[in-house]
Order: structure tokens, then sequence, then C-alpha cells
């Protein structure tokens, strides 16, 4: 375990984090621009979490291709790095507004964005280091 903990490759994980959530905002301002995103409605969080898996289905696959080791864990330290972000995005922000507010999300919805996050990084890494360690092979 600790072997594996040595071998995370920690630029390509938060580059890949970086880009997954290019990709996902990309998409939503995609969607928002051409109408296919209702304000309002439940549209709303099905087009986040349909970016959201797409982008980080592509960029985890993509760091999976990079990487070829310890797919797993890679793909969770992406999805940590949306956490952290997000608690320090809510503290300084907060901070420097002069409120201690967190942003009105149910903790129910971060959570299940959160894994779901993890889940598609997950995919895409292990795809990315099996296509990876195929082509090596051959």
């Amino acid at each position: 375990m600790i072997n594996s903990l040595k071998r995370l490759r920690w630029d390509w994980i938060f580059f890949g984090w970086f880009m997954a959530v290019a990709i996902a905002s990309l998409l939503l301002l995609g969607l928002n621009t051409f109408g296919l995103m209702g304000t309002g409605s439940g549209d709303e969080s099905l087009a986040v979490a349909l970016s959201l898996v797409v982008g980080f289905l592509l960029m985890g696959f993509f760091v999976g291709t990079r990487v070829v080791a310890a797919p797993i864990l890679h793909a969770l330290a992406m999805a940590l790095v949306s956490a952290v972000v997000w608690l320090a995005v809510n503290f300084f922000a907060g901070a420097l507004a002069g409120s201690a507010d967190w942003w009105p999300i149910e903790p129910g919805t971060i959570l299940s964005l959160f894994g779901l996050q993890a889940v598609a990084a997950v995919l895409g890494t292990r795809i990315g280091v099996r296509r990876a360690r195929a082509f090596r092979r051959n």
C-alpha cells in the first residue's frame, strides 16, 4: 500500500482534475447556451451530473494512460481534490465576504456529486491503464 501511495503522480492528478472541471463547465455552458438546460427545473441536476461524468471519465482515461499505475488511487485522489477545493472555496470566500455561511447545497447532493466524480474517474483510469498496458505489450 505504501508503495502505491509513493507512486501517486500529483501533477497528473491536479491536471486531470482541472481539465475534468473545465470539460464539465464547457458542457454546462454549451447546454445552457443552446437552451437544453432549463432553470428552476430538475433538468439542471441531470445536466450537472452528466457533465461531471463525461469530464471525469474522459480525464480519468487520460490520466490512466499517462501514469499506468494505481488507477483507483489516482481516481480517488482526483475526487479528493474536488472536496478540498470545495472546502477551501467555501472557507476563504466566506472569510473574504465577511460571512461564515456555507453555500446552500444539501449534504446529500454534495456527497452524491463527489461519489459520481469518484466513480467516473475510477472507471476512466482503469480503462486507461488497461489500454496503456495492452499497447505496451504489443
